[in-house]
Protein backbone atom coordinates (compact mmCIF):
# COMPACT_ATOMS: atom_id res chain seq x y z
CA UNK A 1 0.00 0.00 0.00
CA UNK A 2 2.85 2.34 0.90
CA UNK A 3 4.52 1.73 -2.44
CA UNK A 4 1.29 2.65 -4.28
CA UNK A 5 0.89 5.83 -2.27
CA UNK A 6 4.52 6.87 -2.82
CA UNK A 7 4.69 6.14 -6.54
CA UNK A 8 3.48 9.59 -7.74
CA UNK A 9 5.79 11.33 -5.23
CA UNK A 10 9.32 10.69 -6.41
CA UNK A 11 10.91 13.39 -4.27
CA UNK A 12 9.06 12.56 -1.09
CA UNK A 13 12.08 10.75 0.41
CA UNK A 14 14.25 13.77 -0.34
CA UNK A 15 11.87 16.28 1.20
CA UNK A 16 11.20 14.08 4.23
CA UNK A 17 14.96 13.49 4.70
CA UNK A 18 15.62 17.23 4.68
CA UNK A 19 12.76 17.74 7.07
CA UNK A 20 14.32 15.17 9.49
CA UNK A 21 17.88 16.44 8.87
CA UNK A 22 19.16 13.13 7.47
CA UNK A 23 22.86 13.02 6.58
CA UNK A 24 23.76 13.65 2.95
CA UNK A 25 25.49 10.25 2.57
CA UNK A 26 22.34 8.41 3.70
CA UNK A 27 20.22 10.52 1.37
CA UNK A 28 22.53 9.52 -1.47
CA UNK A 29 22.12 5.83 -0.58
CA UNK A 30 18.32 6.20 -0.38
CA UNK A 31 18.30 7.95 -3.74
CA UNK A 32 20.15 5.04 -5.38
CA UNK A 33 17.50 2.57 -4.06
CA UNK A 34 14.60 2.28 -6.52
CA UNK A 35 12.37 0.30 -4.16
CA UNK A 36 10.07 2.67 -2.23
CA UNK A 37 9.65 0.17 0.59
CA UNK A 38 13.41 -0.13 1.03
CA UNK A 39 13.70 3.66 0.98
CA UNK A 40 11.16 3.99 3.77
CA UNK A 41 12.79 1.12 5.73
CA UNK A 42 16.18 2.87 5.55
CA UNK A 43 14.58 6.09 6.71
CA UNK A 44 12.84 4.37 9.63
CA UNK A 45 16.10 2.65 10.62
CA UNK A 46 17.81 6.01 10.65
CA UNK A 47 15.04 7.42 12.82
CA UNK A 48 15.38 4.49 15.22
CA UNK A 49 19.17 4.89 15.43
CA UNK A 50 18.98 8.67 15.99
CA UNK A 51 16.12 8.49 18.49
CA UNK A 52 13.56 10.14 16.21
CA UNK A 53 10.08 9.26 17.49
CA UNK A 54 7.04 8.32 15.43
CA UNK A 55 5.38 11.53 16.45
CA UNK A 56 8.24 13.59 15.00
CA UNK A 57 7.97 11.60 11.79
CA UNK A 58 4.20 12.25 11.58
CA UNK A 59 4.82 15.96 12.17
CA UNK A 60 7.30 15.95 9.29
CA UNK A 61 4.65 14.38 7.00
CA UNK A 62 2.05 16.94 8.10
CA UNK A 63 4.55 19.67 7.29
CA UNK A 64 4.82 18.21 3.82
CA UNK A 65 1.00 18.01 3.64
CA UNK A 66 1.06 14.22 3.47
CA UNK A 67 -1.27 13.21 6.33
CA UNK A 68 -2.77 10.51 4.17
CA UNK A 69 0.48 8.56 4.45
CA UNK A 70 0.48 8.42 8.24
CA UNK A 71 -1.76 5.26 8.60
CA UNK A 72 0.25 3.40 6.00
CA UNK A 73 3.47 4.51 7.69
CA UNK A 74 2.25 3.32 11.09
CA UNK A 75 1.37 -0.09 9.63
CA UNK A 76 4.79 -0.39 7.97
CA UNK A 77 6.51 0.68 11.17
CA UNK A 78 4.78 -2.11 13.10
CA UNK A 79 5.93 -4.69 10.55
CA UNK A 80 9.46 -3.30 10.57
CA UNK A 81 9.83 -3.27 14.34
CA UNK A 82 8.25 -6.73 14.64
CA UNK A 83 10.96 -8.15 12.41
CA UNK A 84 13.59 -6.24 14.35
CA UNK A 85 12.25 -7.62 17.64
CA UNK A 86 12.37 -11.16 16.28
CA UNK A 87 15.97 -10.67 15.26
CA UNK A 88 16.76 -9.24 18.66
CA UNK A 89 15.05 -12.18 20.40
CA UNK A 90 17.00 -14.63 18.24
CA UNK A 91 20.25 -12.85 19.01
CA UNK A 92 19.29 -12.82 22.70
CA UNK A 93 18.70 -16.59 22.66
CA UNK A 94 22.04 -17.21 20.94
CA UNK A 95 23.74 -14.95 23.44
CA UNK A 96 22.09 -16.87 26.30
CA UNK A 97 23.20 -20.22 24.87
CA UNK A 98 26.75 -18.93 24.49
CA UNK A 99 26.61 -17.59 28.04
CA UNK A 100 25.45 -20.98 29.37
CA UNK A 101 28.30 -22.69 27.50
CA UNK A 102 30.79 -20.26 29.02
CA UNK A 103 29.36 -20.92 32.49
CA UNK A 104 29.65 -24.69 31.91
CA UNK A 105 33.25 -24.34 30.77
CA UNK A 106 33.99 -22.15 33.76
CA UNK A 107 32.52 -24.80 36.08
CA UNK A 108 34.62 -27.51 34.41
CA UNK A 109 37.71 -25.33 34.72
CA UNK A 110 36.97 -24.75 38.40
CA UNK A 111 36.57 -28.52 38.92
CA UNK A 112 39.89 -29.18 37.17
CA UNK A 113 41.55 -26.49 39.27
CA UNK A 114 40.18 -28.11 42.44
CA UNK A 115 41.47 -31.51 41.32
CA UNK A 116 44.89 -30.08 40.47
CA UNK A 117 45.01 -28.33 43.82
CA UNK A 118 44.22 -31.63 45.55
CA UNK A 119 46.94 -33.47 43.57
CA UNK A 120 49.41 -30.67 44.25
CA UNK A 121 48.60 -30.91 47.95
CA UNK A 122 49.23 -34.68 47.91
CA UNK A 123 52.51 -34.20 46.05
CA UNK A 124 53.59 -31.51 48.52
CA UNK A 125 52.82 -33.90 51.38
CA UNK A 126 54.78 -36.70 49.62
CA UNK A 127 57.73 -34.39 48.98
CA UNK A 128 57.80 -33.23 52.57
CA UNK A 129 57.66 -36.88 53.69
CA UNK A 130 60.54 -37.82 51.37
CA UNK A 131 62.59 -34.83 52.55
CA UNK A 132 62.00 -35.91 56.14
CA UNK A 133 63.02 -39.52 55.36
CA UNK A 134 66.08 -38.27 53.46
CA UNK A 135 67.19 -36.21 56.44
CA UNK A 136 66.70 -39.23 58.73
CA UNK A 137 68.73 -41.46 56.38
CA UNK A 138 71.47 -38.83 56.13
CA UNK A 139 71.61 -38.68 59.91
CA UNK A 140 71.85 -42.50 60.14
CA UNK A 141 74.62 -42.56 57.51
CA UNK A 142 76.57 -39.87 59.36
CA UNK A 143 76.25 -41.84 62.60
CA UNK A 144 77.45 -45.02 60.89
CA UNK A 145 80.37 -43.14 59.31
CA UNK A 146 81.39 -41.66 62.64
CA UNK A 147 81.19 -45.09 64.27
CA UNK A 148 83.34 -46.59 61.47
CA UNK A 149 85.88 -43.78 61.70
CA UNK A 150 86.20 -44.31 65.44
CA UNK A 151 86.85 -48.02 64.93
CA UNK A 152 89.40 -47.26 62.22
CA UNK A 153 91.20 -44.73 64.41
CA UNK A 154 91.32 -47.27 67.24
CA UNK A 155 92.80 -49.83 64.85
CA UNK A 156 95.43 -47.33 63.67
CA UNK A 157 96.36 -46.58 67.26
CA UNK A 158 96.76 -50.30 67.87
CA UNK A 159 98.98 -50.57 64.78
CA UNK A 160 101.11 -47.66 66.05
CA UNK A 161 101.49 -49.41 69.39
CA UNK A 162 102.53 -52.70 67.78
CA UNK A 163 104.97 -50.88 65.49
CA UNK A 164 106.59 -49.07 68.41
CA UNK A 165 106.95 -52.41 70.24
CA UNK A 166 108.64 -53.94 67.22
CA UNK A 167 110.99 -50.96 66.93
CA UNK A 168 111.85 -51.31 70.61
CA UNK A 169 112.48 -55.04 70.23
CA UNK A 170 114.61 -54.30 67.17
CA UNK A 171 116.80 -51.94 69.19
CA UNK A 172 117.15 -54.59 71.90
CA UNK A 173 118.16 -57.18 69.32
CA UNK A 174 120.73 -54.79 67.91
CA UNK A 175 122.20 -54.31 71.36
CA UNK A 176 122.42 -58.06 71.87
CA UNK A 177 124.10 -58.47 68.49
CA UNK A 178 126.62 -55.75 69.36
CA UNK A 179 127.47 -57.60 72.56
CA UNK A 180 128.05 -60.82 70.62
CA UNK A 181 129.99 -59.04 67.91
CA UNK A 182 133.33 -59.44 69.66
CA UNK A 183 132.76 -63.10 70.39
CA UNK A 184 131.84 -64.27 66.94
CA UNK A 185 132.24 -61.78 64.07
CA UNK A 186 131.80 -64.45 61.41
CA UNK A 187 128.37 -65.53 62.62
CA UNK A 188 127.20 -61.92 62.90
CA UNK A 189 128.17 -61.27 59.29
CA UNK A 190 126.27 -64.35 58.20
CA UNK A 191 123.06 -63.06 59.74
CA UNK A 192 123.33 -59.38 58.90
CA UNK A 193 121.49 -60.11 55.67
CA UNK A 194 118.54 -61.51 57.61
CA UNK A 195 118.53 -58.50 59.94
CA UNK A 196 118.45 -56.16 56.94
CA UNK A 197 115.56 -58.19 55.59
CA UNK A 198 113.66 -57.66 58.87
CA UNK A 199 114.39 -53.92 58.71
CA UNK A 200 112.98 -53.83 55.19
CA UNK A 201 109.92 -55.70 56.41
CA UNK A 202 109.37 -53.15 59.20
CA UNK A 203 109.83 -50.23 56.77
CA UNK A 204 107.38 -51.84 54.38
CA UNK A 205 104.99 -52.25 57.30
CA UNK A 206 105.33 -48.51 58.01
CA UNK A 207 104.55 -47.77 54.36
CA UNK A 208 101.51 -50.00 54.56
CA UNK A 209 100.46 -48.10 57.66
CA UNK A 210 100.62 -44.78 55.78
CA UNK A 211 98.67 -46.33 52.94
CA UNK A 212 96.11 -47.50 55.46
CA UNK A 213 95.75 -43.94 56.76
CA UNK A 214 95.09 -42.75 53.24
CA UNK A 215 92.46 -45.45 52.88
CA UNK A 216 90.81 -44.24 56.11
CA UNK A 217 90.53 -40.73 54.67
CA UNK A 218 88.89 -42.16 51.60
CA UNK A 219 86.52 -44.30 53.67
CA UNK A 220 85.20 -41.13 55.32
CA UNK A 221 83.57 -40.24 52.01
CA UNK A 222 81.80 -43.54 51.23
CA UNK A 223 78.87 -45.44 52.77
CA UNK A 224 79.07 -48.02 55.50
CA UNK A 225 78.37 -50.73 52.93
CA UNK A 226 82.03 -50.71 51.82
CA UNK A 227 83.43 -51.59 55.24
CA UNK A 228 83.95 -55.19 54.13
CA UNK A 229 86.85 -54.23 51.87
CA UNK A 230 88.55 -52.55 54.82
CA UNK A 231 88.05 -55.67 56.93
CA UNK A 232 89.77 -57.75 54.24
CA UNK A 233 92.74 -55.37 54.20
CA UNK A 234 93.00 -55.43 58.00
CA UNK A 235 93.02 -59.24 57.82
CA UNK A 236 96.04 -59.02 55.53
CA UNK A 237 97.74 -56.70 58.02
CA UNK A 238 97.01 -59.17 60.84
CA UNK A 239 98.67 -61.89 58.76
CA UNK A 240 101.71 -59.62 58.25
CA UNK A 241 101.91 -59.04 62.01
CA UNK A 242 101.74 -62.77 62.74
CA UNK A 243 104.50 -63.35 60.19
CA UNK A 244 106.66 -60.68 61.86
CA UNK A 245 106.10 -62.30 65.26
CA UNK A 246 107.14 -65.65 63.85
CA UNK A 247 110.25 -64.11 62.24
CA UNK A 248 111.09 -62.41 65.54
CA UNK A 249 111.00 -65.74 67.37
CA UNK A 250 113.19 -67.27 64.66
CA UNK A 251 115.68 -64.41 65.03
CA UNK A 252 115.79 -64.85 68.82
CA UNK A 253 116.38 -68.56 68.31
CA UNK A 254 119.31 -67.84 65.99
CA UNK A 255 120.83 -65.45 68.54
CA UNK A 256 120.60 -68.10 71.26
CA UNK A 257 122.33 -70.52 68.93
CA UNK A 258 125.07 -67.96 68.36
CA UNK A 259 125.57 -67.67 72.07
CA UNK A 260 126.13 -71.45 72.34
CA UNK A 261 128.88 -71.21 69.66
CA UNK A 262 127.82 -74.51 68.21
CA UNK A 263 129.70 -74.97 64.94
CA UNK A 264 127.27 -77.58 63.63
CA UNK A 265 124.33 -75.24 64.11
CA UNK A 266 126.28 -72.46 62.45
CA UNK A 267 126.73 -74.59 59.33
CA UNK A 268 122.99 -75.35 59.31
CA UNK A 269 122.20 -71.64 59.55
CA UNK A 270 124.59 -70.93 56.72
CA UNK A 271 122.84 -73.49 54.51
CA UNK A 272 119.47 -72.04 55.50
CA UNK A 273 120.60 -68.52 54.57
CA UNK A 274 121.74 -69.81 51.19
CA UNK A 275 118.39 -71.57 50.73
CA UNK A 276 116.54 -68.36 51.60
CA UNK A 277 118.62 -66.44 49.08
CA UNK A 278 117.87 -69.02 46.39
CA UNK A 279 114.16 -68.82 47.22
CA UNK A 280 114.35 -65.04 47.09
CA UNK A 281 115.97 -65.24 43.65
CA UNK A 282 113.26 -67.59 42.40
CA UNK A 283 110.56 -65.18 43.61
CA UNK A 284 112.31 -62.29 41.92
CA UNK A 285 111.07 -63.71 38.60
CA UNK A 286 108.22 -61.48 37.25
CA UNK A 287 104.68 -62.71 37.84
CA UNK A 288 103.82 -62.25 34.17
CA UNK A 289 106.54 -64.63 33.04
CA UNK A 290 105.48 -67.25 35.60
CA UNK A 291 101.82 -66.97 34.49
CA UNK A 292 102.90 -67.20 30.88
CA UNK A 293 104.91 -70.32 31.67
CA UNK A 294 101.90 -71.89 33.43
CA UNK A 295 99.63 -71.00 30.52
CA UNK A 296 102.14 -72.48 28.07
CA UNK A 297 102.28 -75.73 30.03
CA UNK A 298 98.49 -75.99 30.25
CA UNK A 299 97.95 -75.36 26.53
CA UNK A 300 100.66 -77.73 25.42
CA UNK A 301 99.33 -80.45 27.74
CA UNK A 302 96.08 -80.73 25.74
CA UNK A 303 96.13 -83.79 23.50
CA UNK A 304 94.53 -83.85 20.03
CA UNK A 305 93.84 -86.69 17.60
CA UNK A 306 93.98 -86.63 13.80
CA UNK A 307 92.59 -89.09 11.23
CA UNK A 308 93.12 -89.63 7.50
CA UNK A 309 90.49 -91.33 5.32
CA UNK A 310 90.29 -91.93 1.57
CA UNK A 311 87.44 -91.78 -0.96
CA UNK A 312 87.55 -92.72 -4.63
CA UNK A 313 86.03 -90.26 -7.09
CA UNK A 314 86.69 -91.86 -10.47
CA UNK A 315 90.36 -91.37 -11.27
CA UNK A 316 90.69 -89.05 -8.29
CA UNK A 317 91.64 -90.13 -4.77
CA UNK A 318 90.09 -87.69 -2.30
CA UNK A 319 92.14 -87.64 0.90
CA UNK A 320 90.69 -85.97 4.01
CA UNK A 321 92.59 -85.10 7.18
CA UNK A 322 90.39 -84.20 10.16
CA UNK A 323 91.10 -83.60 13.86
CA UNK A 324 89.30 -83.49 17.21
CA UNK A 325 90.04 -83.45 20.95
CA UNK A 326 89.35 -87.19 21.14
CA UNK A 327 89.70 -90.06 18.70
CA UNK A 328 86.55 -91.71 20.06
CA UNK A 329 84.13 -89.65 17.96
CA UNK A 330 86.09 -89.37 14.70
CA UNK A 331 85.86 -92.96 13.31
CA UNK A 332 82.16 -93.20 14.15
CA UNK A 333 81.55 -89.82 12.54
CA UNK A 334 83.35 -90.89 9.35
CA UNK A 335 81.39 -94.16 9.20
CA UNK A 336 78.09 -92.29 9.43
CA UNK A 337 78.93 -89.49 7.02
CA UNK A 338 81.17 -91.40 4.61
CA UNK A 339 80.06 -95.06 4.72
CA UNK A 340 82.30 -96.02 1.76
CA UNK A 341 85.40 -94.21 2.98
CA UNK A 342 88.64 -96.11 3.67
CA UNK A 343 90.18 -95.39 7.06
CA UNK A 344 93.83 -94.37 7.09
CA UNK A 345 96.47 -93.18 9.54
CA UNK A 346 95.66 -91.97 13.09
CA UNK A 347 98.00 -89.52 14.85
CA UNK A 348 98.16 -87.78 18.22
CA UNK A 349 99.71 -84.34 18.71
CA UNK A 350 99.96 -81.31 21.02
CA UNK A 351 99.57 -77.78 19.61
CA UNK A 352 102.29 -75.30 20.60
CA UNK A 353 101.13 -72.54 22.94
CA UNK A 354 102.29 -69.77 20.56
CA UNK A 355 100.29 -71.25 17.65
CA UNK A 356 96.53 -71.05 17.16
CA UNK A 357 96.51 -73.63 14.37
CA UNK A 358 98.31 -76.57 12.80
CA UNK A 359 99.34 -76.37 9.15
CA UNK A 360 99.97 -79.16 6.65
CA UNK A 361 103.32 -78.63 4.87
CA UNK A 362 103.36 -80.31 1.44
CA UNK A 363 106.81 -79.24 0.19
CA UNK A 364 108.86 -81.15 2.79
CA UNK A 365 111.67 -83.40 1.44
CA UNK A 366 110.44 -86.92 0.61
CA UNK A 367 112.17 -90.20 1.44
CA UNK A 368 110.52 -92.09 -1.44
CA UNK A 369 109.91 -91.05 -5.07
CA UNK A 370 106.45 -89.87 -6.17
CA UNK A 371 107.01 -89.57 -9.92
CA UNK A 372 103.76 -89.28 -11.89
CA UNK A 373 101.61 -88.43 -8.88
CA UNK A 374 99.95 -85.06 -8.18
CA UNK A 375 99.10 -84.04 -4.61
CA UNK A 376 96.92 -80.91 -4.52
CA UNK A 377 95.31 -79.43 -1.36
CA UNK A 378 91.92 -77.76 -1.77
CA UNK A 379 92.91 -74.68 0.26
CA UNK A 380 96.07 -72.70 0.88
CA UNK A 381 97.37 -72.45 3.50
CA UNK A 382 96.00 -75.79 4.64
CA UNK A 383 95.30 -75.09 8.33
CA UNK A 384 93.13 -76.45 11.15
CA UNK A 385 92.54 -73.91 13.93
CA UNK A 386 92.64 -74.79 17.63
CA UNK A 387 89.27 -73.12 18.33
CA UNK A 388 87.47 -75.10 15.60
CA UNK A 389 88.96 -78.38 16.86
CA UNK A 390 87.96 -77.62 20.47
CA UNK A 391 84.38 -76.68 19.51
CA UNK A 392 83.63 -79.84 17.51
CA UNK A 393 80.43 -81.56 18.74
CA UNK A 394 79.04 -78.25 20.01
CA UNK A 395 75.68 -77.05 18.63
CA UNK A 396 77.20 -74.64 16.11
CA UNK A 397 80.05 -77.02 15.16
CA UNK A 398 78.40 -80.29 14.00
CA UNK A 399 81.33 -81.09 11.67
CA UNK A 400 85.02 -81.41 12.64
CA UNK A 401 87.48 -79.16 10.80
CA UNK A 402 89.16 -80.90 7.88
CA UNK A 403 91.58 -80.43 4.98
CA UNK A 404 90.75 -81.97 1.59
CA UNK A 405 93.56 -83.20 -0.68
CA UNK A 406 93.18 -84.48 -4.25
CA UNK A 407 95.62 -87.18 -5.40
CA UNK A 408 95.95 -88.03 -9.12
CA UNK A 409 98.07 -90.60 -10.92
CA UNK A 410 99.45 -89.84 -14.38
CA UNK A 411 99.10 -92.30 -17.30
CA UNK A 412 102.82 -91.98 -17.97
CA UNK A 413 104.79 -95.25 -17.90
CA UNK A 414 107.24 -93.53 -15.50
CA UNK A 415 104.56 -93.27 -12.78
CA UNK A 416 105.63 -95.16 -9.68
CA UNK A 417 103.12 -97.93 -8.80
CA UNK A 418 102.77 -96.94 -5.13
CA UNK A 419 102.69 -93.54 -3.46
CA UNK A 420 104.07 -92.92 0.03
CA UNK A 421 103.93 -89.15 0.44
CA UNK A 422 104.92 -87.53 3.74
CA UNK A 423 103.22 -84.33 5.00
CA UNK A 424 104.72 -82.51 7.99
CA UNK A 425 102.56 -80.82 10.64
CA UNK A 426 103.66 -77.33 11.63
CA UNK A 427 102.64 -75.82 14.99
CA UNK A 428 102.93 -79.02 17.07
CA UNK A 429 105.14 -79.58 20.12
CA UNK A 430 106.75 -82.81 18.89
CA UNK A 431 107.36 -83.56 15.18
CA UNK A 432 104.42 -85.32 13.50
CA UNK A 433 104.21 -86.51 9.89
CA UNK A 434 101.17 -87.70 7.94
CA UNK A 435 101.64 -90.28 5.21
CA UNK A 436 99.41 -90.65 2.14
CA UNK A 437 99.50 -94.25 0.88
CA UNK A 438 97.97 -95.00 -2.53
CA UNK A 439 98.45 -97.68 -5.17
CA UNK A 440 98.16 -97.29 -8.92
CA UNK A 441 94.96 -98.83 -10.32
CA UNK A 442 95.08 -101.04 -13.43
CA UNK A 443 92.41 -98.85 -15.01
CA UNK A 444 94.75 -95.92 -14.83
CA UNK A 445 96.94 -97.43 -17.59
CA UNK A 446 93.94 -97.58 -19.97
CA UNK A 447 92.43 -94.24 -18.97
CA UNK A 448 93.40 -92.68 -22.28
CA UNK A 449 91.40 -95.29 -24.20
CA UNK A 450 88.51 -94.97 -21.75
CA UNK A 451 88.45 -91.19 -22.09
CA UNK A 452 88.27 -91.41 -25.88
CA UNK A 453 85.42 -93.92 -25.65
CA UNK A 454 83.61 -91.71 -23.16
CA UNK A 455 83.89 -88.67 -25.46
CA UNK A 456 82.44 -90.61 -28.39
CA UNK A 457 79.42 -91.73 -26.36
CA UNK A 458 78.84 -88.54 -24.32
CA UNK A 459 75.39 -87.86 -25.74
CA UNK A 460 74.26 -91.45 -25.23
CA UNK A 461 75.62 -91.47 -21.65
CA UNK A 462 73.74 -88.31 -20.74
CA UNK A 463 70.57 -89.75 -22.17
CA UNK A 464 71.06 -92.98 -20.19
CA UNK A 465 71.55 -91.03 -16.94
CA UNK A 466 68.24 -89.22 -17.46
CA UNK A 467 66.45 -92.53 -18.06
CA UNK A 468 68.01 -94.03 -14.94
CA UNK A 469 66.87 -91.02 -12.86
CA UNK A 470 63.29 -91.48 -14.10
CA UNK A 471 63.30 -95.18 -13.18
CA UNK A 472 64.74 -94.51 -9.73
CA UNK A 473 62.22 -91.77 -9.02
CA UNK A 474 59.29 -93.97 -10.16
CA UNK A 475 60.30 -96.74 -7.74
CA UNK A 476 60.48 -94.24 -4.86
CA UNK A 477 57.05 -92.84 -5.71
CA UNK A 478 55.60 -96.37 -5.69
CA UNK A 479 57.01 -96.99 -2.19
CA UNK A 480 56.41 -93.47 -0.87
CA UNK A 481 53.25 -94.43 1.05
CA UNK A 482 55.06 -97.26 2.88
CA UNK A 483 58.00 -94.99 3.70
CA UNK A 484 55.70 -92.30 5.06
CA UNK A 485 53.93 -94.85 7.29
CA UNK A 486 57.24 -96.27 8.52
CA UNK A 487 58.53 -92.91 9.75
CA UNK A 488 55.27 -91.11 10.49
CA UNK A 489 55.72 -91.38 14.28
CA UNK A 490 59.38 -90.37 14.29
CA UNK A 491 60.42 -88.39 11.19
CA UNK A 492 63.29 -86.83 13.17
CA UNK A 493 65.14 -90.15 13.17
CA UNK A 494 65.10 -90.28 9.37
CA UNK A 495 66.08 -86.59 9.27
CA UNK A 496 69.13 -87.29 11.48
CA UNK A 497 70.40 -90.02 9.17
CA UNK A 498 69.76 -88.06 5.96
CA UNK A 499 71.43 -84.95 7.37
CA UNK A 500 74.50 -86.92 8.51
CA UNK A 501 74.69 -88.43 5.02
CA UNK A 502 74.54 -84.96 3.34
CA UNK A 503 71.26 -85.86 1.60
CA UNK A 504 69.31 -82.92 3.08
CA UNK A 505 70.48 -79.42 3.96
CA UNK A 506 70.60 -77.89 7.42
CA UNK A 507 67.57 -75.70 6.60
CA UNK A 508 65.48 -78.77 5.75
CA UNK A 509 66.81 -80.61 8.82
CA UNK A 510 65.70 -77.83 11.19
CA UNK A 511 62.02 -78.23 10.24
CA UNK A 512 62.01 -81.67 8.65
CA UNK A 513 58.87 -83.22 7.17
CA UNK A 514 58.65 -86.35 5.03
CA UNK A 515 57.74 -84.35 1.91
CA UNK A 516 60.54 -81.81 2.40
CA UNK A 517 63.14 -84.58 2.89
CA UNK A 518 62.04 -86.47 -0.23
CA UNK A 519 61.93 -83.22 -2.20
CA UNK A 520 65.50 -82.45 -1.13
CA UNK A 521 66.61 -85.93 -2.30
CA UNK A 522 64.93 -85.48 -5.69
CA UNK A 523 66.48 -82.00 -6.11
CA UNK A 524 70.00 -83.20 -5.34
CA UNK A 525 69.55 -86.20 -7.66
CA UNK A 526 68.42 -83.96 -10.53
CA UNK A 527 71.79 -82.12 -10.71
CA UNK A 528 73.91 -85.30 -10.99
CA UNK A 529 75.38 -85.86 -14.46
CA UNK A 530 77.27 -89.17 -14.24
CA UNK A 531 76.31 -92.70 -13.32
CA UNK A 532 79.09 -92.80 -10.74
CA UNK A 533 77.64 -89.78 -8.90
CA UNK A 534 74.13 -91.21 -9.16
CA UNK A 535 75.25 -94.60 -7.85
CA UNK A 536 77.05 -93.04 -4.87
CA UNK A 537 74.10 -90.75 -4.10
CA UNK A 538 71.53 -93.58 -4.14
CA UNK A 539 73.80 -95.91 -2.14
CA UNK A 540 74.21 -93.31 0.60
CA UNK A 541 70.43 -92.75 0.61
CA UNK A 542 69.80 -96.50 1.03
CA UNK A 543 72.39 -96.67 3.81
CA UNK A 544 70.59 -93.84 5.66
CA UNK A 545 67.23 -95.62 5.27
CA UNK A 546 68.63 -98.88 6.67
CA UNK A 547 70.24 -97.06 9.63
CA UNK A 548 66.99 -95.25 10.44
CA UNK A 549 65.04 -98.50 10.17
CA UNK A 550 67.38 -100.27 12.63
CA UNK A 551 66.56 -97.64 15.22
CA UNK A 552 62.87 -98.41 14.78
CA UNK A 553 63.13 -102.22 14.76
CA UNK A 554 61.76 -102.50 18.27
CA UNK A 555 58.38 -101.45 16.87
CA UNK A 556 58.07 -104.80 15.09
CA UNK A 557 57.83 -106.41 18.53
CA UNK A 558 54.90 -104.16 19.28
CA UNK A 559 52.95 -105.25 16.20
CA UNK A 560 54.38 -103.14 13.36
CA UNK A 561 53.62 -104.58 9.93
CA UNK A 562 56.48 -106.61 8.47
CA UNK A 563 55.90 -104.93 5.09
CA UNK A 564 56.90 -101.64 6.65
CA UNK A 565 60.05 -103.14 8.11
CA UNK A 566 60.97 -104.45 4.65
CA UNK A 567 60.40 -101.12 2.87
CA UNK A 568 64.10 -100.09 2.47
CA UNK A 569 64.98 -103.60 1.29
CA UNK A 570 62.11 -103.53 -1.24
CA UNK A 571 63.25 -100.15 -2.56
CA UNK A 572 66.76 -101.53 -3.09
CA UNK A 573 65.35 -104.64 -4.80
CA UNK A 574 63.10 -102.65 -7.14
CA UNK A 575 65.88 -100.18 -7.96
CA UNK A 576 68.21 -103.03 -8.99
CA UNK A 577 65.41 -104.59 -11.00
CA UNK A 578 64.59 -101.28 -12.73
CA UNK A 579 68.11 -100.12 -13.71
CA UNK A 580 69.73 -103.52 -14.24
CA UNK A 581 73.48 -103.22 -14.78
CA UNK A 582 73.39 -99.43 -15.14
CA UNK A 583 74.18 -98.93 -11.43
CA UNK A 584 75.71 -101.15 -8.76
CA UNK A 585 73.34 -100.86 -5.77
CA UNK A 586 74.27 -104.15 -4.05
CA UNK A 587 76.37 -102.47 -1.33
Amino acid sequence: MLEIVLQPMEDLWFQLGHQLKVEASLLSDIQETNDAKEQMRSLLQYCSDKGVTMMQLEEALEALDQKSLIPALQEFSKEHFTESNKKLELELKETKVALDACKFKQQEQEAVEEMLKAELKLKDEGISKLVKEKSQLSQMINELKQDGIKKQQAFVEQLDKITSEFVKEKSQLLEMINELKDENQIVVKKHVAELILKEKTISEFAKEKSQLLEMINELKQIEMTKQQGFVEQTTLKDKSISQLVEEKSQLLEMISKLQDKNSTEIEKQQSRVEQIQETQLSYDEPLESRLESIKQSELEAISYAGLIYYEERGIENLVTFTAARSLINLPEFVKRRRPYAEMGQCVYFHIRYDYEYIELIFDAPQDEPFTGWTIKPHMKPCRLYRQDIDNFDEFEYPLPPSCLISVYASTSPDTVPTLHYSIQLEGVVDPVALCINRALKPLAFSSTIASSMASSSAVTGTHNVKDVKKKLKKVLIDHQSSLRTLFQDNPAKLADELFQADIITYEVYQDATFDSMMGSFYSSMSVLNTKYELEEHCSIFLKALFNAQKLLEYKSKLGLDDDHNATPRMIQHDWIKAVGNELNLNH
